[in-house]
């Protein structure tokens, strides 16, 4: 079988699964209440009827094989409490439980959009594979000849020709004048003047 077929079946699977999670069945008001009265029955002192109704209420549109397994003497609630849990507390058993569902859905999920983006790809044409593929060997021609210059360059000996231009001599004699004169008038800054000079 074609591997395209394959995967039509794979998504055909997943989106039944998807939908079998959104389609669960719900508890009626009826069935919270038989619900209930098995799990004030796992007590020594029954539930007080104003509470049992309450808490059915409250678990009216849970899923049905929940609210079996949390009144279930093993795996539910009465095996873990020693008193009737309260309302809270069975809700927040429920919410739990249907994490489980809501993190199974979203691995589905995921795994089917996965698939179906794999089916939507298609290859480009045989002309514009050939296209990029050459593109692709100039630059690594390219490359290579660049990296081959460099290696030639590091291996050319320094060219040690240049040398600082002259300077004239009268443009030196002017600068060592000039440097006599700032080092003369550094050293008498700040000298106090002779005996009968000065103001």
């Amino acid at each position: 079988m074609p591997s395209k077929e394959i995967t039509k079946i794979r998504i055909t699977k997943l989106e039944q699964a998807i939908e079998a999670i959104d389609n669960r069945p719900r508890a009626t008001e009826t069935d919270a209440t038989k619900a209930v009265a098995v799990l004030s029955r796992c007590y020594r002192e029954p539930m007080e009827e104003g509470f049992a109704k309450s808490l059915a209420r409250a678990l009216e549109g849970a899923d049905p094989a929940l609210l079996d397994k949390m009144v279930d003497p093993k795996r539910g609630l009465a095996g873990k409490s020693v008193f009737p849990p309260s309302i809270a507390e069975c809700l927040e058993w429920m919410e739990k439980e249907e994490n489980f569902y809501a993190r199974q859905r979203e691995r589905l999920t995921n795994e089917r959009d996965t698939l179906k983006s794999r089916e939507d790809w298609t290859q480009d044409p045989q002309e514009v594979r050939e296209t990029v593929w050459e593109a692709w060997e100039r630059k690594k021609v390219d490359f290579v000849k660049r990296g081959d210059e460099l290696e030639r360059a590091k291996d050319k000996p320094l060219d040690v020709s240049w040398r600082r231009p002259e300077i004239p001599k009268e443009t030196m004699d002017k600068l060592r004048m000039q440097a006599l004169e700032n080092n003369r008038a550094t050293r008498n800054f700040g000298e106090e003047p002779e005996d009968g000079q000065g103001t």
